[in-house]
C-alpha cells in the first residue's frame, strides 16, 4: 500500500486534485452510496476495509448497522477517521497485514477500493493472497486508465485482474448489480477453478469503456442544460429590470405631465415589446397609446 511518507498531509490535502479530500462531501456521499448498495446486495454482518484512508467507508457501513473495520499504512489519514469510529481502524501494509486481537479474523466482505495501483506489480499475487485470508468475497476497483497521477504504477485493465485473482482462486460474480459504483467495480468471489480467465473477461474492458463514454456525455449534456438554463434565466432578469425601469418612467412621467417626454416613453416600450416579441392585440398590432393623460 506504499509508504506512509508518500499518503501524508500533502497527498491528502493536495495531490489528489481536490480541495480537501478528508472532508470532501462528494467522497463522504460516494462512500455511504456504496455501503448501502453493499448491504442492500451482500447483506454483510462484518467487512474489512483494506485501504481504507479516513474510513469514509468504514463510518457509512457502520451507519449503516454493518461491523466495519479499516487498515490502513498511513497514520495521517488514521488520525482524521471519524472520533467514534477511530477504535475500528488500525495501521497495517500489505502484504504482512496483522490485524489487532479485537478484529474478526474471517470477514463476509473485504473492499479493496482504488488501492492496488499504488502497489508495486510485482506484488499482485502477494497482496490478492493476503485478501484471501480474511474472506470469500472481494469487493474489488482499481482504474484502469488512470496514468497521470504519479503514485499509480501499477495501473492494468479490467481482464488482467480477473487473471490475477483467478491464480487465487477468485473470479467474478457477474450477476452482482454494481451500479452503485464505479465502472471498474468487480465482485470476486472464490469459487472452483474456470481456465482462459483473462481472454474470457475482456469483454469487461469493453463494457468499462461503454459505461465511461456514457457517463461523460450524461454530464455533458447535464452541463449544457444548466448553461442554457442559466442563460434563460440571466434573460429574464434583464428583462424584468428593463420593465420595471420604464414603469417607473410612465409613474413619473404620469405624475409631473410631461406629455412629449410620456409620448417618448411610449415609443421607447412599444419598440421593446415588439423586439421582445410580445404585447400584439388580436390584429397583430401593438395597443394604441394615442390618448395620453391629461395635466
Amino acid at each position: 500500500m506504499g509508504y506512509e511518507n508518500d499518503y501524508g498531509a500533502d497527498y491528502y490535502e493536495s495531490h489528489l486534485g481536490l480541495n480537501d479530500y478528508i472532508h470532501n462531501e462528494g467522497i463522504i456521499c460516494f462512500n455511504r452510496r456504496m455501503a448501502e448498495g453493499l448491504v442492500n446486495l451482500l447483506h454483510p454482518a462484518t467487512v474489512l476495509d483494506v485501504g481504507c484512508a479516513c474510513g469514509h467507508l468504514v463510518s457509512a457501513f457502520r451507519d449503516n448497522g454493518v461491523e466495519a473495520y479499516g487498515i490502513d499504512s498511513s497514520s495521517y489519514a488514521l488520525d482524521h477517521v471519524r472520533a467514534e469510529h477511530r477504535g475500528f481502524v488500525c495501521r497495517a501494509a500489505l502484504p504482512d497485514i496483522s490485524l489487532p486481537d479485537s478484529f474478526p479474523k474471517k470477514y463476509d466482505l473485504v473492499t479493496f477500493i482504488e488501492v492496488i495501483e499504488h502497489i508495486r506489480e510485482i506484488h499482485n499475487h502477494e497482496a490478492i493472497t493476503a485478501l484471501s485470508r480474511f474472506s470469500d468475497t472481494v469487493l474489488f476497483s482499481s482504474t484502469p486508465d488512470d496514468f497521470d497521477e504519479p503514485t499509480h504504477i501499477n495501473v492494468h485493465p479490467i481482464s488482467f485482474w480477473c487473471a490475477e485473482f483467478a491464480k487465487a482462486g477468485f473470479y467474478p460474480d457477474m450477476t452482482a448489480d454494481l451500479s452503485f459504483g464505479a465502472p471498474q467495480f468487480v465482485l470476486f468471489r472464490k469459487r472452483p477453478c474456470c481456465p482462459g480467465m483473462e481472454e474470457l473477461f475482456r469483454p469487461l474492458d469493453v463494457l468499462y469503456q461503454e459505461k465511461t463514454t456514457l457517463t461523460k456525455l450524461a454530464l455533458e449534456r447535464l452541463r449544457m442544460y444548466r448553461e442554457a438554463s442559466d442563460l434563460a434565466q440571466e434573460r429574464l432578469r434583464l428583462y424584468q429590470e428593463a420593465r420595471a425601469k420604464l414603469d417607473e418612467m410612465e409613474r413619473v412621467l404620469d405624475t409631473f405631465g410631461i406629455r412629449c417626454l410620456y409620448g417618448a416613453a411610449k415609443s421607447a416600450k412599444r419598440l421593446f415589446v415588439r423586439l421582445s416579441g410580445k404585447g400584439t392585440d388580436s390584429q397583430g398590432t401593438e395597443g394604441d397609446d394615442r390618448n395620453p393623460p391629461r395635466d
